[in-house]
């Protein structure tokens, strides 16, 4: 007479036995996450324009990129550029896609233009030093990097003839969200600013809304100030609903 096997042996032989679940949730339970899958091609892509972005490019005369590593590098007069795990964690918080026209402000000496040069459809990238523009334009020109727009002008006032934006990258820091930044970002769009002063800043995301913003942490940083901090004014009337603080 054949052994009676164990309601053990029988999950072993057949792991479905006691899961009071239908064959179609335990089929959906199988499949692969979108979210996660998302979140693993845009970290993907990420690291592709790390790799393809050579940060040294963009150091000034006296530099020894073999030295620098990825801390942040001093520019002098109050600039600099931001370390790389820095500037990683605002670009992650953009969770851009490609598809998207996107506005920096505070360009800089181009790094951070060229990286969301690799990520986005379009970048305008906007700083208030000319003699930087210019800089930037001849080497963005011998790299072969069209689709960045570099423009001259305050950093407060952002840059509308180009807008609406899908996302907004501000590379230095303000004491609050300028509020002409504000209208120039598309319904869904986000904004990623580091917010303080200049001993210490949190980086914000805000998403916009129909008539709000989700506002979320997403990590500290120490970078310099926009130039002329200021009131400004913006037509959209706005609040922002806080979200958990996350770090990336």
């Amino acid at each position: 007479m054949a052994r009676a096997r164990s309601p053990d042996e029988l999950r072993v032989l057949s792991p479905d036995i006691g899961d009071a679940r239908s064959p179609r949730s335990r089929a959906s339970s199988r499949k692969p996450d979108p979210i996660r899958r998302k979140d693993e091609a845009r970290e993907a892509r990420l690291s592709k324009a790390f790799e393809e972005v050579p940060r040294h490019l963009f150091f000034p005369v006296g530099v020894d990129p073999t030295t620098a590593g990825h801390e942040p590098i001093p520019l002098g007069r109050g600039r600099m550029i931001p370390s790389v795990d820095v500037v990683a964690m605002m670009l992650r918080a953009l969770e851009l896609d490609g598809r998207e026209r996107v506005l920096e402000i505070g360009g800089g000496w181009g790094y951070q233009a060229a990286l969301l040069g690799r990520l986005a459809r379009e970048v305008v990238s906007l700083d208030v030093g000319g003699e930087l523009v210019e800089r930037d334009r001849s080497l963005f020109a011998e790299r072969g990097w069209p689709n960045v727009r570099l423009v001259h002008g305050d950093a407060y006032a952002g840059c509308p003839d180009f807008g609406p934006y899908q996302a907004i990258f501000v590379s230095a820091a303000a004491p609050d969200v300028p509020s002409t930044l504000v209208d120039q970002l598309a319904l869904g769009g986000r904004l990623v600013i580091p917010l303080g002063d200049a001993e210490a800043q949190l980086v914000e995301r805000l998403q916009r809304r129909v008539d709000s913003f989700d506002s979320q942490t997403v990590g500290s940083c120490r970078l310099p100030m926009l130039t002329t901090p200021r009131e400004t004014s913006s037509s959209f009337p706005w609040t922002a609903k806080r979200g958990k603080r996350t770090e990336t």
